[in-house]
């Protein structure tokens, strides 16, 4: 009887460790319906390997820097980028500032079409970047 009572702490105590366990993999919200909508957020997974957590800001062509959002050291968040962030031609420039230290992470300007989704991948190395659209 003792056995079977270690046993089924030893399991429980397996089950909590499991459900408690980061796989490194943030959700800062839950993605939109496929179906591209004007009005429609348009989705942004950024990969981070850089040791330093980044604020993710959208610059439009006059310049205006808007925060889109933060993503954590070492690991893959997902964001959302109001449609309202892009420019009139759907294009959206996108950088990261690393938090407490200088420098930024540029993406470069990229055409992103209702339905679409930007990812982002963030290296160790920033010059190692890079951004698609998919």
């Amino acid at each position: 009887m003792r056995l079977r009572s270690n046993a089924l702490v030893l399991v429980t105590a397996l089950v909590a460790v499991a459900a408690c366990h980061s796989g490194r993999t943030e959700d800062t919200g839950s993605l939109p319906a496929p179906a591209g909508g004007e009005n429609t957020a348009v989705p942004l997974i950024v990969e981070n390997h850089n040791t330093n957590q980044m604020d993710v800001y959208a610059i439009r062509t006059s310049g205006e820097r808007i925060r889109v959002g933060e993503a954590g050291s070492l690991a893959t968040t997902t964001l959302k980028i109001p449609r309202d962030y892009l420019d009139t031609d759907g294009s959206v420039q996108l950088i990261a500032a690393p938090v407490g230290a200088p420098g930024t992470v540029n993406s470069g300007r990229l055409a992103v079409q209702p339905g679409q989704l930007v990812k982002w991948m963030i290296q160790a190395d920033p010059s190692m970047s890079s951004a698609v659209v998919e």
